[in-house]
């Protein structure tokens, strides 16, 4: 329903609020509270990154099909992209890569979501790039057919260019990056899909290969 994809979106916005705050609170601590500072700052952006993968299993649920909405869900990638820099360095420098679980493959995902398998351990250890290209992937997947709230593929053609944070390995670690990569390009993804983000993700394998 409408109001539940307001919830959610209204949840992660609050919280990326929140992360947003607590970054510049950091910044600006003086050296005897700085590093408490960081520590509130890291638990704030994976309280964002938890609220993000619950809003990317709603997007996930039978491929999109109860999605009112892509137009508040492609803003807010936008947002996420341009935030992840620097709020996944927050996380970086307080460990918190160092307690993240495998990751989630993207076929368990998608099964966890339509059965409705997830539980608390699911969300432990999150980074925000993982959540975040999960959310992309469900956008990207939503639109591989133009059928109910999906406008197609050539919709997120503008938005892809606008993406490439997504594949900087400056700020996602190279496991993630690999997984995100390998749900753009298998099924139930395309090759349309794939092509959207082509020179990015050529680019990033690449880099990782070298």
């Amino acid at each position: 329903t409408p109001a539940l994809w307001q919830a959610l979106t209204t949840a992660v916005q609050r919280r990326l609020a929140a992360a947003e705050a607590a970054a510049a609170a950091a910044a600006d601590a003086v050296s005897d509270a700085a590093a408490s500072s960081a520590a509130e700052a890291a638990a704030a952006v994976s309280d964002a990154a938890r609220a993000v993968l619950l809003l990317a299993q709603g997007v996930h649920f039978f491929r999109g099909s109860r999605v009112e909405d892509y137009g508040p869900l492609v803003t807010l990638c936008g947002r996420l992209v341009t935030l992840l820099p620097s709020l996944q360095q927050l996380q970086q420098q307080a460990g918190e890569q160092q307690q993240q679980p495998a990751l989630l493959q993207l076929q368990l995902l998608q099964q966890q979501a339509e059965e409705h398998l997830f539980t608390g351990a699911d969300f432990a250890g999150l980074t925000l790039s993982h959540s975040t290209h999960q959310l992309v992937l469900g956008v990207v997947l939503g639109h591989t057919k133009e059928v109910g709230a999906s406008k197609g593929l050539s919709f997120l053609k503008p938005h892809a260019a606008r993406w490439g944070g997504l594949f900087s390995q400056g700020s996602v670690p190279d496991r993630e990056l690999l997984g995100f990569i390998q749900g753009l390009i298998t099924p139930p993804s395309s090759a349309a899909a794939a092509e959207l983000f082509a020179p990015q993700l050529l680019g990033a394998l690449g880099k990782i290969l070298m």
